[in-house]
């Protein structure tokens, strides 16, 4: 079973922002979200999209599978919207001096297995006997700091590439944004025992975007940003 939503930070307020954040259940293979970084670039949440549209059948499992499948998805992003910046000086100028800049998380899903990929802070999290996987971090603090993004106008930083298999069994899985990732660490930190319930908790209130917004209004220590998650279920 398989739930998800995405709503932007000023959801429900009478100018609501643009959400630069992007999710993909749609295909039964893989499910997978991005963080447009729109602080340090243009067209940040259509890259994100142009990601998660082009992501294989097959998983990812190597830097350099990585590169393989994202070369020519720069080369077409730029033939795709470059034109449209043509009409404004100051935005083509934006274009190609900050390029588009995201994060992206993935995950496959075999008979037995779940295959992911991360660049960037947004997470996947395994959940399984009282016991939460988290990558690319394993600590709330680790996400204070800055991240590598992935952008289409600069070779990425290997550094910025996580990957992993691990087995099904029974385990929960969460792809999230940066903070409601930082909520899902704290959420455990504070009461691993009680875990499951969160899990039952916001999954429920992953029905629609109104009951998503609620949950994050009646949890204010949540960060302000744009909020993705996804939950796959046994």
């Amino acid at each position: 079973m398989t739930k998800s939503q995405t709503i932007s930070k000023t959801y429900n307020s009478p100018s609501p922002l643009p959400n630069e954040d992007r999710i993909w259940v749609d295909n039964p293979h893989v499910c997978a979200l991005a963080d447009g970084a729109g602080g340090t670039g243009i067209l940040c949440g259509e890259w994100a999209e142009f990601l998660l549209k082009h992501l294989p059948n097959a998983p990812i499992h190597t830097f350099e599978e990585f590169i393989t499948w994202l070369e020519p998805l720069t080369e077409a992003f730029v033939q795709r919207y470059e034109p449209l910046m043509q009409q404004d000086v100051f935005q083509l100028k934006r274009f190609y001096q900050e390029g588009s800049a995201s994060t992206i998380v993935a995950v496959w899903q075999t008979e037995h297995e779940f295959h992911w990929l991360t660049f960037g802070d947004s997470h996947v999290f395994f959940y399984a006997n009282n016991h939460l996987e988290s990558y690319p971090f394993q600590k709330p603090e680790e996400l204070s700091g800055g991240t590598h993004l992935l952008n289409w106008s600069i070779f990425p930083n290997e550094l910025g590439f996580r990957s992993g298999v691990i087995p099904k069994d029974e385990v929960v899985c969460l792809l999230a944004t940066d903070a409601i990732s930082k909520h899902i660490f704290e959420q455990y930190q504070d009461n691993p025992k009680e875990f499951e319930v969160f899990i039952k908790t916001i999954s429920e209130d992953l029905q629609s975007e109104e009951t998503f917004w609620q949950y994050i209004k009646n949890n204010p220590e949540i960060e302000e940003d744009d909020y993705s998650l996804i939950i796959l279920q046994p």
